[in-house]
């Protein structure tokens, strides 16, 4: 809590520094205006998402880090303006902080309700990639619509911003969910949510848990094996959980309106933090003797977290499966 508290405070003081170092000049150059808008715009974004400190709002620190890229090459494109340069090159190495998701994931353990600790999933490679280019764009675009607004190349200038808000409607909602992706340790057990590899939010009880542990990779020879889970990206980062029982709870995404029921007893995720996330389950639940939990424990308790657990293949869907979803 105290780093995001840290890191609201510095993005606030640096937003009011460029704002400073705005008035300082009078023949800033337009680049350097468009940069200078950019950077109070990004800024106060991270602000505000640091502030509300939701699951929604924190993913739109995915958002804004790209910014820094865009800042710090319009800075080689500003003259004789120290102040602004320096306002620019801090704001940038903030945002650049956020690329990292052990920094993000370490914001965000205390985002749920008390008594639960939530650890973000590593990103998948590909799609991070994916996402910091087209943000990238999306801030380049709309550094150069503002330019050529200040110009008097207003068609140009247009098109800029066309292409800046077409890129912001199409990605801002997916990207608001990436921190959707994450295990909860509650003090039932553990809850996973993970909507890119899973259609449900699902709740592994502590009493059907055999262990969990951090590994360095996963063999290719078991990445076949139909009995176990094996999430996106696992090539670093790994934690295995280990189950007492098959569970057919699991209803993978294959392709676009494509699923499969897996019948599996061991689980494997990438986490931002691993060690932690490992240290955590054991610190919390070393001295815990968990009982196993009867049929209507079990509904009880997944109305109380507002979550479902699949089935068996052969049991009846809960009434409250089309509840309302987790937070």
């Amino acid at each position: 809590m105290s780093i995001r508290y840290s890191l609201l405070a510095t993005t606030l003081l640096l937003v009011g520094f460029c704002l400073y170092a705005a008035n300082q000049y009078d023949n800033i150059n337009n680049y350097g205006k468009a940069a200078l808008f950019v950077s109070i715009l990004a800024g106060s974004i991270t602000a505000i998402s640091l502030a509300l400190y939701s699951i929604r709002s924190m993913g739109l620190l995915y958002m804004t880090r790209p910014a820094s890229l865009v800042l710090l090459t319009i800075i080689l494109l500003i003259e004789n303006s120290l102040l602004i340069k320096l306002g620019l090159i801090l704001i940038a190495l903030l945002h650049m902080l956020f690329f990292s998701e052990s920094l993000i994931s370490k914001m965000t353990r205390n985002i749920g309700n008390v008594g639960e600790d939530v650890f973000i999933l590593k990103t998948p490679t590909p799609i991070t990639i994916w996402f910091s280019f087209t943000w990238f764009v999306f801030w380049a675009s709309f550094v150069e619509a503002i330019h050529l607004f200040l110009e008097e190349k207003i068609f140009l200038g247009a098109i800029s911003s066309l292409i800046a808000t077409l890129i912001f409607s199409l990605f801002i909602a997916a990207q608001s969910r990436t921190l959707f992706r994450r295990c909860v340790i509650v003090p039932n057990g553990i809850v996973a949510s993970d909507p890119m590899a899973l259609t449900d939010v699902l709740l592994f009880p502590l009493a059907k848990i055999t262990s969990i542990e951090e590994i360095e990779k996963v063999e290719d020879k078991i990445r076949n094996d139909k009995s176990i889970f094996i999430s996106n990206d696992t090539k670093t980062k790994i934690v295995s959980i280990s189950l007492t029982e098959k569970t057919d709870s699991i209803i993978v995404r294959n392709a676009v309106s494509e699923t499969t029921r897996r019948n599996v007893d061991k689980i494997y995720f990438s986490f931002a933090e691993p060690k932690l996330f490992v240290k955590t389950f054991h610190s919390r639940f070393h001295k815990v003797q968990a009982q196993p939990l009867t049929k209507s424990q079990e509904k009880m308790l997944e109305k109380e977290l507002g979550i479902q657990t699949a089935p068996r293949s052969d049991s009846p869907l809960p009434k409250w499966r089309k509840g309302k979803p987790a937070k």
